[in-house]
């Protein structure tokens, strides 16, 4: 399975999970998300995974 990661961070939550949805190169789907508050913003870790052809 080929997977990428992308890190955004910020001080608006929403802004952030969407740029990360937006940014999430083709032709990989998120996958993953993970959500941190470190020092006073918000840190989202995205795993995409590798769409499948069928």
């Amino acid at each position: 399975m080929d997977t990428v990661w992308e890190v955004f961070h910020g001080q608006s939550l929403k802004e952030i999970v969407d740029q990360a949805h937006q940014d999430m190169p083709a032709p990989y789907h998120a996958s993953q998300v993970s959500v941190q508050y470190l020092n006073k913003e918000w840190v989202v870790t995205v795993l995409g995974e590798l769409d499948k052809e069928e």
